[in-house]
């Protein structure tokens, strides 16, 4: 094998357990190895952003490791439209924000759903009438509880 187009950099290790001061790193690094010791818990680290100002200021590279950390792409797409239109940071505290009142919206909708569907099956169920018959007596019609039924 020719090592000749192998370069011989020096390479720096860091054990993110062993850190004590994640803080006196430079950059953006810091924000991470913040959120690396808190060991993928989301909630802490939710809390953590949340709660300090600093991540309102971020490169979508950290954006994009955060997201990572957190298992959410939604983030680095966000991360990256916001910092596209802001041009040149992104606020990693909105993005959360963001994202948790469309998790709350969703939340609402399914629920909805959900609760559709039960009705129909209760009123089947109960009164031993039909499904379009169910469907009717809730207010919408057998393809919706259909495509509802497919989206459970």
């Amino acid at each position: 094998m020719n090592l000749n187009y192998v370069q011989d950099y020096k390479l720096n290790l860091v054990n993110m357990y062993d850190l004590e001061h994640a803080e006196s790193c430079e950059g953006q690094l810091k924000y991470v190895l913040k959120l690396l010791q808190l060991d993928q818990d989301k909630r802490a680290i939710c809390e953590e952003i949340s709660g300090n100002s600093e991540y309102r200021n971020l490169r979508p590279e950290t954006g994009k490791v955060i997201s990572v950390l957190l298992g959410s792409s939604k983030i680095e797409e966000y991360m990256k439209e916001q910092y596209d239109k802001e041009g040149g940071s992104a606020d990693m505290c909105k993005a959360l924000e963001d994202l948790e009142r469309e998790a709350k919206q969703q939340g609402k909708v399914e629920g909805k759903i959900e609760g559709k569907i039960e009705g129909v099956n209760s009123l089947m169920q109960k009164l031993g009438v039909d499904m379009e018959k169910a469907c009717e007596l809730i207010g919408i019609t057998a393809e919706e509880y259909s495509r509802m039924e497919a989206l459970k």
